[in-house]
């Protein structure tokens, strides 16, 4: 997974950055995190030697007397300092001497006569400033430090509102030639350690001439009070520390320059930074030892620049950034794992699917590696192969049983290569066969293994071999008649005087019998062509079926020979409903044609006709026709005994359901699914011949094209095959279905046909 492909990811390290960067700005507990781990990297140092402190400590109190002191003492020790470079009194001078003016004046008299410059504090709140008293006429600055969240001092202000610091105008005094401007800047101060790290003497030993005055001489001279009870003490990064050592060393860092800065756009921009690494890390290091070894190899790199940057006087937070990284690689392995778990489960249920969809294929697959061997096969694989459980399928089992087909190693090994699809056809195995196809599995550009499958082509084969017999025998019934045809018409073309006239007529009727012949065959096979198309009509009309029976088992009577044909129409069936009458006699012409074919031979033929009354009470109708000069028997009974050598047809009205048997007792099987199932009244027609009977596996086939022609080739009269698909093609048109069903005693052919208003109102 690409680091920048993966918006998801994207989008997590973006709400990572915001959210950490919120704490930043946001928090103050961030800021007190960063001031305490920057604390760490301070040490004890020796300060520069640049600035000496005089304290009003115990001692000095306890010679001279209670605070606060007249001021002429002040201005006594003024006159002792002549040798510093500057004195900085950090002793609040804004309220006049309780010892009255002219103590004021005293000390204001030292500080114009001063060789040296004398900083005084002010006091800066709120925007305001309280100065010393105006007759001082010293220089003066706030003396006041800022104080962070969490109670410490660390930072101290150049100049706030124009207003210079104490410290910061102490040591500008110091380098006069040299101030520089640093407005509204706050300044971390560098500490040089703990409490009295300066040195310092006592107010009452330098008012004594205790203290030589070259102690003081060309140096910073602080004083300020530190004795019990009067001394303000305030925390530090080195413990609690008096305000007076706290002004030195803050003047110490801006004599020196050591003053530390910080950057919130320094601090932002390494938050990003981590943020970014830490997603890196848990993107890319796929170990617990990979991502250890990252972070501490990321946080070693990140401690050292945090020094060298501190080094240089540059403060980032050595704590919280870490944190940053470490919180980012939790979250965004946890969202790594909890995508990880999410595609593995997809993965599963894909494998688990394809798993299923391999198995259930009618084909045979098996699937081999680069070093050929099988790692995926089916059940129909390993059926087709011989493999029977617990046995596994061994590559070894192909080549074996494929090895009079084809090379299958080197096969494989041209796939493995080269990538190219091979197959090869008509491989026997058992009573089928196949049409094995090998492909290179790949990916990225790389052959990983072949997939062999094991298509079933055995009904392909056999309808091929079924459509050269259709083909042959085709082309025979039309070259048959043709040939005939051409013969009697040269005989007909000769002079008529060598051709008798009986003979001439006879030559005629039979080229006009072979041309109905041809023109039949054409015309059914342009029927079944246009059922294909869907182009195929009809020509309803309102009819009587008892007219088309009549003259279909008329016409075949007389082709019948010892045959003996029989049909019955209940007297439910309407007289007159809607239907294609030249269609149907079509259907009954080829199920009589059928019937008579496949009919053993037997007894005298005939045509019973027998109209059966619902009322008991009438008197059955006998006929005794002759047609066309042939006798036809009937009976005052339905039904006379069966046969062999009957064709019998039944015609009756149905309700919606169709019947589940025939009239002779054998189940019904309908070529109908729950769509054509009839939703009204409708006419069923069956026509049943004796003796001849169809296995059971066959009959669902027996409408299919060219599977009745295998019948008919071993029938000594031949035929297309196509009358039965024809039939059902015709019976479809007009909404209704076919049905077959078999027994010892014979075969019946059923077909519906629907009489909607019709029918109902017959009934």
């Amino acid at each position: 997974m690409s680091f920048f492909s993966d918006y998801r990811y994207l989008a997590l390290t973006a709400l990572l950055i915001v959210v950490w960067l919120s704490g930043t700005l946001l928090d103050p507990l961030f800021f007190s995190l960063k001031n305490r781990s920057t604390d760490l990297l301070f040490r004890d140092t020796t300060p520069f030697g640049r600035v000496i402190l005089i304290k009003v400590d115990d001692a000095s109190l306890n010679k001279i007397g209670q605070w606060p002191w007249p001021r002429s003492i002040i201005a006594e020790l003024v006159g002792r300092l002549g040798a510093a470079s500057v004195v900085g009194i950090d002793i609040s001078l804004q309220e006049p001497s309780r010892f009255g003016a002219e103590d004021d004046l005293v000390l204001a008299d030292a500080l114009k006569n001063s060789l040296v410059p004398i900083v005084l504090p002010s006091f800066y709140a709120e925007s305001q400033v309280a100065y010393p008293l105006e007759v001082f006429g010293a220089w003066h600055g706030f003396s006041n430090v800022p104080v962070d969240g969490d109670g410490v001092v660390r930072h101290t202000y150049s100049e706030r509102a124009s207003v210079s610091s104490f410290s910061y105008t102490v040591a500008s005094l110091y380098y006069a030639d040299e101030k520089a401007t640093l407005p509204d800047k706050t300044r971390r101060i560098h500490f040089h350690g703990r409490n009295t790290t300066y040195p310092s003497v006592s107010f009452i030993d330098v008012l004594e001439g205790n203290i030589p005055e070259d102690v003081f001489k060309g140096r910073i001279v602080l004083v300020g009070v530190t004795a019990s009870g009067l001394g303000t003490f305030l925390n530090t990064p080195f413990g609690l520390m008096s305000a007076l050592e706290i002004q030195a060393n803050a003047v110490d860092t801006f004599v020196e320059k050591t003053y530390y800065t910080s950057s919130r756009a320094l601090d932002a921009g390494i938050i990003v930074l981590m943020t970014i690494l830490g997603g890196c890390v848990s993107l890319f290091a796929r170990r617990i030892f990979h991502v250890a070894g990252a972070l501490v190899g990321v946080l070693a790199l990140y401690s050292a620049s945090a020094l060298v940057l501190f080094e240089n006087h540059i403060v980032v937070d050595v704590f919280y950034p870490p944190i940053v990284m470490f919180g980012t690689v939790l979250i965004a392995t946890t969202y790594q794992y909890a995508i990880t778990l999410r595609r593995e489960q997809t993965l599963r249920r894909s494998f688990d699917a394809l798993n299923s969809m391999v198995a259930s294929m009618t084909e045979g697959v098996v699937m081999v590696d680069k070093d050929k061997r099988v790692v995926v096969y089916n059940p129909q694989a390993e059926r087709l192969l011989g493999v029977h459980h617990p046995q596994t399928l061994a590559f070894s089992d192909i080549v074996r049983v494929l090895k009079e087909y084809a090379d299958i190693e080197r096969i494989i090994d041209s796939i493995l290569g080269e990538g190219k699809v091979h197959s090869f056809r008509d491989a026997r195995i058992g009573d089928h066969f196949f049409q094995v196809v090998m492909a290179p599995v790949s990916s990225r550009a790389a052959v990983d293994g072949a997939v062999i499958l094991f298509h079933d082509i055995t009904d392909e084969k056999e309808i091929e071999r079924v459509r050269e017999d259709f083909t042959s025998m085709l082309v025979h019934e039309l070259h048959s008649p043709l040939d005939v045809m051409r013969k009697m018409a040269e005989v007909l073309a000769a002079p008529t005087a060598s051709l008798k006239k009986e003979r001439r007529g006879q030559y005629m009727t039979q080229i006009s019998e072979n041309a109905t012949r041809m023109l039949s065959l054409v015309n059914d096979l342009l029927d079944v062509a246009k059922m294909e198309a869907g182009k195929f009509e009809l020509k309803k009309e309102n009819a009587d079926i008892r007219a088309v029976f009549g003259d279909r088992f008329a016409f075949y009577a007389l082709l019948a020979g010892s045959i003996r044909l029989e049909y019955h129409v209940d007297e439910t069936v309407p007289r007159a409903f809607s239907f294609d009458p030249q269609r149907i006699a079509q259907v009954l012409n080829n199920l009589l044609s059928n019937a008579i074919k496949f009919t053993p031979t037997p007894i005298p033929h005939g045509v019973t006709v027998n109209e059966k009354s619902n009322d008991t009470n009438s008197a059955l109708k006998n006929h005794v026709r002759t047609l066309d000069g042939i006798g036809v028997s009937s009976q005052s009974e339905r039904g006379f005994t069966k046969q062999r050598g009957d064709i019998v047809a039944d015609v009756y009205l149905c309700n919606t359901r169709l019947p589940k048997k025939s009239k002779h007792g054998a189940p019904v099987y309908w070529f109908a699914d729950s769509a054509r199932e009839p939703q009204a009244a409708h006419c069923v027609v069956e026509i049943f011949n004796s003796g001849s009977t169809v296995a059971r596996e066959d009959i669902p086939r027996l409408f299919d094209k060219f599977r009745q022609f295998e019948a008919a080739m071993r029938s000594t009269k031949k035929g297309t095959g196509l009358g039965l698909a024809i039939v059902r093609g015709i019976v479809e048109e007009h909404g209704g279905v076919v049905g077959a069903a078999s027994n010892a005693e014979g075969t019946s052919f059923l077909f519906s046909i629907p009489g909607a208003s019709d029918i109902l109102s017959a009934v």
